[in-house]
């Protein structure tokens, strides 16, 4: 039970971190580099995409790789199950049209 404590908790965390969701996308989409991560995500500041870089990198979902010309990033494996869980979340408010705060309320009562 712990185990899915800790996975339901650390899951909690990343889907309720702003840009968190936009900024695997961009890298699982191929947008690598961190200066292609700036420009694929609307809002985003350096700032902010530096700091989720670095969390994401100490979570072990993605991974630095650096090159005399060049830093990208890529997805761990841990990274490409956790965007597959953000897409199927993602699915299942599509198929089930639970697109908003409110809808979800009226769902539920």
């Amino acid at each position: 039970m712990k185990k899915i404590d800790f996975g339901y908790k650390m899951l909690h965390e990343l889907i309720g971190s702003k840009w968190v969701f936009e900024i695997l996308t961009s890298i699982d989409q191929g947008q690598q580099r961190y200066s292609e991560i700036l420009n694929n995500v609307p809002y985003l500041s350096a700032t902010e995409l530096r700091r989720k870089l670095k969390l994401l990198q100490a979570k072990a979902i993605i991974e630095r790789h650096e090159t005399p010309s060049a830093v990208s990033y890529t997805l761990s494996d841990f990274g490409d199950d956790v965007v597959h869980i953000l897409y199927h979340i993602v699915d299942l408010c599509d198929r089930y049209a639970l697109d908003t705060p409110q809808k979800l309320e009226n769902e539920v009562q």
